[in-house]
């Protein structure tokens, strides 16, 4: 049986922001990503989460990376969604994206998009790892989904 999760590390670079660094697998599936967040939209995310029921039409998401261009559309580093998925289950997607630097060929883009289903509680769960991971009180978060057949 696979194992679906979503991990988290965080580096902070002491000035308010820091690296959140991302690996995801699903069914078989993975990715990994980093990207630049300011420490008050990951808290703001993890209360976001922790919220139960989630508020109908509120999916909460955090997304990072280097914005957009024209040659290379737009350059996320790691977004994390949610939404009701119904019977209980959450729905989290995680979108990872290598970076493209000026000279980089849009070919060499590495990109995913897996999606797990957890519940509410180890969603809850999350919400606290997460806190004490952008405090430096753990060197990771994780979130573990539900295999459903």
């Amino acid at each position: 049986m696979p194992l679906n999760y979503l991990r988290l590390r965080f580096r902070d670079d002491g000035y308010g922001i820091g690296v959140l660094f991302a690996r995801t697998e699903a069914d078989g599936f993975s990715g990994a990503g980093e990207a630049y967040f300011d420490i008050t939209e990951i808290e703001n995310f993890a209360k976001a989460v922790s919220i139960f029921p989630l508020p109908a039409g509120i999916c909460p998401a955090i997304s990072g990376g280097v914005g957009t261009n024209a040659k290379y559309g737009e350059r996320l580093g790691i977004t994390v969604s949610l939404w009701d998925a119904q019977r209980g289950y959450v729905a989290v997607q995680v979108r990872m994206q290598t970076e493209t630097w000026r000279l980089g060929r849009l070919e060499s883009l590495h990109s995913a998009r897996i999606e797990i289903l957890t519940t509410y509680q180890p969603l809850a769960d999350f919400g606290k790892e997460l806190i004490n991971l952008v405090h430096g009180r753990s060197k990771e978060a994780f979130l573990y989904g539900e295999c459903i057949f």
